[in-house]
């Protein structure tokens, strides 16, 4: 019994159909352009995206709402316009650009609803009482098109007679707005700021072929959005029975008329722009590349098409081609001996190279490699490379500076590279002005890396300070990689300690102690067992008293930094936090 009686309630609540006769749209505009429009005073509220306020007017005839009421004009526009007898009506346009100054040809969305009109409601009635009666009445029809889900057209609650008319009639007003629309516009606009000019751009002319059908397309470039002029357009159906040629003018678009809205285009050739052959192997790399269809009524569709420049490729993508990467890839699959690629494929937007150890992937945007091994290395048994002989190969000679630049790992702190006849030394807080903390990396190209970190007390400079004075002392021995040579630029050199992190698990040990009374640790990861205690006998000298070199070496890092070092981006206003 309780279930019939939902039944009954519910179809208790469904609205009657109507048949009283919608408010033609043409004739609702002539309504609001037909005396002075004069504002409602009171509390307006906000519109329907709740933050642009409604501005309510009204004249002799119908109360008109403008929707999107702010000063400064947008790129969507709604404007109500309510009969006491006749009904309501509802338009709505976005485009690209603010709708005052433009036509409906370059709307990217125009719909326009039409309800009964709500009881009770008088054009003299005062805003608040204008406001209780705007519930929509559920009796309406609507038609559009840009919107998502294709193109809404159809009517709730209207009687047969009624739906057939509209059917009979939306398309004409999805192809050409009614009369005055465009004035109504600029008059709107007028009423909060300075009234707009006329339009004064034409809609796009239909450039060639016959048909009842309309194709529209713009072109724009990929990236910038900017339209595309003079570019040759070559239309063509799926079955390849009928084409059609058209060149795109200053705002980038083109219309032709065909025998049926099945015309797709499928060409775009001017000079200086990337065929779409040569990016279909790359395509993932683009967000949004694909065309977009769009049907604007019953023989009407408009394509958004992308486009790239060559000048723009080839300023932002580092790898274009399958032989870039190549040579990207060769330099990781290096370490699974020699043969190439089991698979090379482009998916997800990057290059994907299947060696027999290890997968990698080429960033085309940065031209830069990254990977994961098919299997985990044993332990490391590599010779480690002695902090002490590191810092005494670093003092061997007088250094020679090869670049300053930002260290991987380091983010925007810069970084100065040196190196002797033995090895690379790296300052890795290269500032004009010394702060705390302090680092040094030395690179010895065949036997490893060894890098310290130090913090003076009370944030003093690193370089005055003796070991009493470190609040922090570090420092860590890790197995190198293979292909560096002394020769390396700050680039190579960079882009070979990324390799080495992003591939490498960093074998290694390390060591670290606060003050000199605090307790010492040290500890070896992904080291053979016996470097436990080789390790042991190393570190706890050098914690304690680093040797002299250790200072002479800061002390000129220090020295040089005046010269080869750049301001401290985290002095800069509203600099992000650093390390």
């Amino acid at each position: 019994m309780l279930m019939f009686a939902l039944v009954a309630v519910a179809l208790a609540a469904e609205p009657t159909p109507t048949s009283t006769p919608l408010y033609p749209p043409a004739e609702a505009i002539t309504d609001a352009l037909s005396g002075p429009l004069v504002p409602m005073p009171g509390d307006t509220g906000f519109g329907p995206n709740e933050r642009l306020p409604d501005c309510f007017y009204r004249n002799e005839r119908v109360i008109v709402i403008n929707r999107y009421c702010s000063k400064r004009e947008i790129n969507t526009t709604g404007i109500q316009i309510m009969h006491p007898e006749r009904g309501v009506i509802y338009f709505y346009a976005e485009a690209r650009a603010p709708i005052s100054s433009i036509t409906r040809e370059d709307y990217e969305q125009w719909s326009i609803e039409v309800r009964d009109a709500p009881p009770g409601l008088r054009v003299d009635q005062p805003l608040a009482e204008v406001l209780k009666r705007m519930r929509q009445a559920q009796q309406v029809c609507w038609t559009g098109f840009g919107s998502p889900g294709g193109v809404p057209t159809g009517c709730h609650y209207k009687t047969p007679e009624i739906k057939q008319a509209w059917m009979d009639t939306h398309d004409a007003l999805l192809k050409s707005p009614p009369p005055g629309w465009y004035e109504l516009v600029r008059e709107l606009r007028g009423m909060i700021g300075k009234k707009p000019p006329p339009v004064k751009a034409p809609p796009a002319a239909d450039t060639a072929g016959a048909g009842p059908a309309r194709i529209v397309v713009r072109v724009f470039e990929y990236y910038t959005q900017k339209p595309v002029a003079g570019a040759r357009v070559l239309f063509r159906e799926p079955d390849g029975a009928g084409e059609r040629v058209a060149v795109t003018d200053a705002s980038g678009k083109v219309a032709v008329r065909t025998p049926s809205t099945r015309f797709e285009p499928v060409k775009v050739e001017l000079e200086g722009l990337v065929p779409v052959e040569e990016l279909r192997p790359i395509w993932s790399a683009f967000q949004a590349l694909d065309p977009t269809r769009y049907e604007q009524g019953k023989d009407e569709v408009r394509w958004e098409l992308p486009v790239v420049r060559r000048a723009w490729l080839e300023a932002n993508m580092k790898v274009r081609t399958r032989q870039q990467a190549d040579a990207v890839a060769a330099d990781w699959g290096g370490e699974c001996g020699p043969g190439g690629p089991r698979a090379v494929e482009f998916r997800d937007g990057s290059w994907e190279y299947t060696f027999s150890c290890l997968v990698m992937y080429v960033d085309p945007w940065k031209g830069k490699g990254g990977g994961r091994k098919l299997q985990p290395d044993p332990p490391s048994a590599a010779p480690l490379y002695p902090p002490a002989e590191a810092l005494a190969d670093a003092v061997s000679g007088p250094l020679r500076h090869v670049g300053t630049t930002i260290w991987y790992g380091r983010f925007g702190i810069p970084s100065c590279i040196y190196r002797n006849e033995k090895v690379f030394v790296i300052n890795s807080y290269c500032t004009l002005k010394e702060i705390n903390p302090s680092g040094v990396i030395v690179i010895h190209p065949e036997r490893g890396v060894v890098q310290f970190k130090v913090r003076g007390v009370q944030n003093k400079p690193v370089s005055t300070l003796r070991r009493a004075q470190y609040s922090e002392w570090g420092f860590a021995s890790m197995d190198g990689k293979s292909g560096l040579t002394l020769e390396a630029s700050a680039d190579a050199l960079v882009a070979w300690e990324e390799r080495r992190h992003r591939y490498y698990r960093n074998p290694g040990c390390g060591a670290a102690q606060a003050s000199p009374s605090s307790k010492m640790r040290g500890k070896c990861t992904d080291k053979a067992p016996e470097f436990e205690a080789w390790w042991q006998g190393v570190y706890p000298p050098i914690l304690e008293a680093p040797p002299e070199g250790w200072y002479a070496l800061v002390k000129d890092l220090r020295q040089r930094a005046r010269k080869d070092g750049k301001p401290d981006p985290r002095l800069a206003k509203d600099a992000p936090e650093m390390d």
